[in-house]
């Protein structure tokens, strides 16, 4: 496809790969879904060592590899990442910046009882559950075998 002119990566080229990018530093967008009413994208990052994430944002970055949501939402430094050779310099000067120069998941959930993928589902649009659930975004948490 092609990048949208209202993306802020749009280059004025709408085939060129930087157009195309709604935000980065995400590790492993497994799934994604649309709010209905607002167009804005939720996306399921499975996490690394023990983080799932659900991300919002256009135009943000996730902070992947330096950073990786935890739980209230918050971003936290990925120490094997910080010393690693090759991404040391890269996540150095991500961090010079400080924790506002990522964006912070919207939920967080550690992944080490054995859940391993998050699944941005749908939003609810029914009235058959309690209002609060209206308009909400369900997602799975996927559980391996074994």
């Amino acid at each position: 496809g092609e990048g949208y002119p209202n993306n802020p990566f749009y280059n004025g080229n709408p085939n060129s790969n930087q157009s195309k990018v709604y935000s980065y530093g995400l590790r492993n967008p497994f799934r994604t879904t649309v709010h209905p009413s607002t167009g804005e994208i939720y996306i399921g990052d499975v996490g690394w060592g023990s983080w799932e994430e659900i991300n919002t944002g256009l135009g943000k970055n996730f902070g992947w590899p330096c950073y990786e949501g935890r739980d209230g939402g918050i971003s936290r430094q990925s120490g094997s990442y910080k010393n690693n050779a090759q991404t040391s310099a890269t996540c150095a000067t991500l961090y010079n910046q400080g924790v506002s120069a990522v964006q912070a998941p919207l939920y967080a959930y550690d992944h080490s009882n054995g859940s391993s993928s998050v699944q941005a589902g749908s939003f609810y649009l029914g009235y058959a559950y309690p209002l609060e659930y209206h308009s909400a975004l369900f997602f799975i948490k996927q559980k391996t075998q074994g």
